[in-house]
């Protein structure tokens, strides 16, 4: 699982990040960065895609506004994936991440619920 982002919406508030690079299957070199302390990998971005950064959702302290606006690698999905027919759906990476970001934008203007939490 993985939340992208554009890097002009993340704030590193305290600590150094460490970082190792590796190629991916479709030789991207991918920049993995991680607490240097603990050892937790906290974001991904491509070399090619500096703009573009991937956090680890389960290193957030709050999920509840979050919900999924696509699924990609679907190729490798495992049988038990809950796939919803309303998320954009990718057999791999994408390789334009605009839709993606602008699936993003139309979600964030959407008016909140009752409950407080985001649509």
């Amino acid at each position: 699982m993985a939340l992208w982002i554009q890097a002009t919406e993340i704030t590193l508030l305290c600590g150094k990040l460490a970082s190792w690079t590796r190629e991916t299957a479709g030789a991207r070199r991918m920049i993995c960065e991680f607490c240097p302390e603990c050892g937790t990998r906290l974001f991904h971005r491509q070399e090619s895609r500096p703009d573009t950064i991937s956090i680890k959702p389960g290193t957030l302290d709050d999920t509840a506004s979050l919900a999924p606006i696509a699924h990609i690698w679907l190729d490798s999905a495992k049988p038990w994936s809950r796939v919803s027919d309303e998320c954009l759906q990718y057999p791999g990476n994408p390789e334009d991440f605009a839709l993606l970001f602008a699936r993003c934008d139309e979600r964030r203007m959407l008016p909140e619920r009752v409950d407080g939490n985001a649509l």
